[in-house]
């Protein structure tokens, strides 16, 4: 009577190992430890962990606030909850968390867009969401993207045109720089744009509309564009992408642009380190301040404390108090 009793055992035994090779193991134990027993799955709450890649905020909707991942999807803030509510859990493919860039539409604060794969797939989307996220419709795009690359703390190298929102530019890392007309559903290559990548292979790290340069309704002129490399880091183009032009001294000579922010009163901030990061050691940065108008710049870097090293990451200005950085 015990014989039946070590074989069915064994099978057992043998099952879980199976399983096991799927990362399932800890299901079918559960499950089989209480026949007929219901279950409801819900998320676990994780107070930390993983690499915050970027964080965006809509400047005309207060509360609206996004954050992405490196290889843990988007996130957007419930202000209610005093929570952070995911957004991409419905994703079969665990690849979508992986997240490059993302952007939202300064006219629409209901549009969001999100640029998702891991260089381990060959599946690459650009999600748009036209309700804060609570649903998303898929496209291709004709470039390459990898939300856990070097450089995946630099941004944004997505971003909507503020007098046009049909209109996106998109930052590659080894292909150009990519524009879509009809709110991220296609995308062609900027021709005129005269840098494919950087050495490091990270390539175009940010793109910054100056929504002042132009009037509603119609594409904004002035564009610029920041480069991973050290040295011609920083171009512009004065006709909605047409040509390109070099901005000289835009920074440091021996360092590269990582993120940009304007102010609204003419100027845009640069934060520079002389590496791309993360996973490269960044000793030393600075943070610079250009017109826009002129082009001048100025070293606003602030004063370190005796023995600290390290760079700058990310720089935002307050929409009510433009002097406030």
């Amino acid at each position: 009577m015990k014989l039946p009793v070590i074989e069915a055992k064994s099978r057992l035994f043998s099952l879980r190992r199976f399983l096991a090779g799927l990362g399932l193991a800890g299901f079918f134990l559960t499950t089989a430890s209480v026949p007929g027993q219901s279950y409801t799955w819900q998320n676990v709450v994780i107070k930390g962990g993983g690499f915050v890649s970027g964080l965006i905020t809509h400047l005309n909707a207060p509360g609206v606030v996004y954050a992405r991942t490196d290889i843990g999807g988007v996130y957007r803030w419930n202000a209610a909850g005093n929570s952070w509510t995911p957004l991409l859990d419905f994703a079969p493919d665990a690849n979508t968390y992986g997240i490059e860039s993302f952007a939202i539409d300064p006219s629409d604060s209901n549009r969001l867009y999100i640029a998702a794969s891991r260089a381990s797939s060959t599946l690459k989307y650009i999600l748009v969401s036209t309700n804060q996220g609570a649903t998303f419709s898929s496209f291709t795009p004709p470039f390459s993207l990898d939300g856990n690359a070097l450089g995946r703390g630099c941004g944004e190298r997505m971003a909507v045109d503020p007098n046009l929102n049909s209109i996106l530019f998109y930052g590659t890392k080894s292909q150009g720089l990519y524009e879509s007309v009809n709110y991220g559903a296609t995308w062609s290559l900027v021709s005129s744009f005269p840098v494919t990548t950087t050495a490091n292979g990270v390539g175009i790290v940010f793109v910054q509309f100056v929504k002042s340069s132009g009037s509603p309704g119609s594409a904004t002129p002035v564009i610029f564009a920041g480069l991973s490399q050290t040295g011609n880091n920083l171009y512009r183009s004065p006709d909605g992408g047409a040509s390109w032009s070099l901005v000289p001294n835009a920074g440091p000579a021996t360092q590269m642009p990582h993120h940009a922010a304007q102010d609204g009163l003419g100027n845009m901030y640069l934060t520079f380190n002389d590496t791309c990061g993360p996973n490269d050691n960044v000793a030393t940065g600075a943070v610079y301040k250009i017109n826009l108008s002129t082009l001048g710049s100025a070293d606003v870097t602030p004063i370190r404390l005796s023995g600290e090293q390290g760079g700058w990451g990310g720089v935002s200005v307050d929409p009510q108090h433009p002097t406030t950085l």
